[in-house]
């Protein structure tokens, strides 16, 4: 959460200085909010990049094995966008590494299946399928 924080914070400072070298390019004739404009812009870009591309990061951080079993999608009334393009909050992954097969019927696996949530604590939990 802390370095989302500052990766926002420094795409405001990158959005103010091409507001502000816009601005001495164009002799002044851009107006003076531009570099602030333009910070704004930049950090509610970067803010929405983040949300949407959480997921995609998560799996790309998962050793081979993993795999991402569910996703959660979720619409919300403040922020209108994700009625178009609903938003992951949530994902269950199940670890195929640490697959247990129960010795009296084989059809019945235990395995690890992890619950990741966009800003919640990561839970964990055995579970056993029936693969009949």
């Amino acid at each position: 959460m802390t370095l989302e924080l500052v990766a926002t914070m420094v795409a405001g400072v990158v959005g103010a200085g091409v507001g502000i070298i816009l601005r001495s390019w164009l002799k002044d004739r851009a107006p003076r909010w531009i570099g602030p404009a333009m910070a704004g812009a930049a950090m509610i870009a970067m803010s929405i990049w983040q949300e949407y591309s959480w997921l995609s990061r998560l799996e790309g951080g998962m050793p081979p094995g993993v795999v991402v079993a569910e996703v959660a999608m979720t619409t919300s009334p403040l922020r209108p966008w994700t009625y178009l393009a609903p938003l992951a909050n949530e994902a269950w992954v199940v670890d195929t590494r640490r697959t247990l097969i129960n010795p009296n019927n084989t059809q019945i696996l235990i395995t690890q299946v992890l619950r990741y949530g966009r800003w919640k604590d990561t839970t964990d939990a055995l579970v056993a399928f029936d693969c009949a």
